[in-house]
């Protein structure tokens, strides 16, 4: 109960905060289309795209094709064959009289 109050609030925050600053630029005119639309902006968006397009994205790409895929899906198929050994193994009708009580 208390960690769903924790994520509610990070989400009443940071509705909060986008409310306060559309309200600041508001308050001193600022027209965001305007400043989307200016040519600092659409310089600084076109570098991050091409960092994003040239250098972030592959080299994600890399480490995801090379390092984690191979490592996660070999872990959860070990782990689900584990599981799968563990269960054929366990003899359950010596389990049968430790879980639920006899009825007569």
């Amino acid at each position: 109960m208390y960690n769903m109050h924790q994520k509610n609030r990070g989400f009443i925050k940071t509705v909060v905060i986008f409310i306060l600053v559309i309200a600041t630029l508001a308050y001193f005119k600022i027209d965001i289309s305007t400043l989307i639309e200016s040519k600092p902006v659409q310089a600084i968006w076109s570098f991050t795209q091409t960092v994003w397009t040239n250098f972030v994205a592959p080299a994600g790409e890399y480490i995801w094709n090379t390092v984690l895929r191979d490592f996660i899906f070999e872990n959860v198929v070990d782990f689900f064959q584990t599981a799968e050994e563990q269960i054929a193994d366990t003899n359950l009708e010596s389990l049968m009289g430790t879980t639920t009580p006899k009825t007569e």
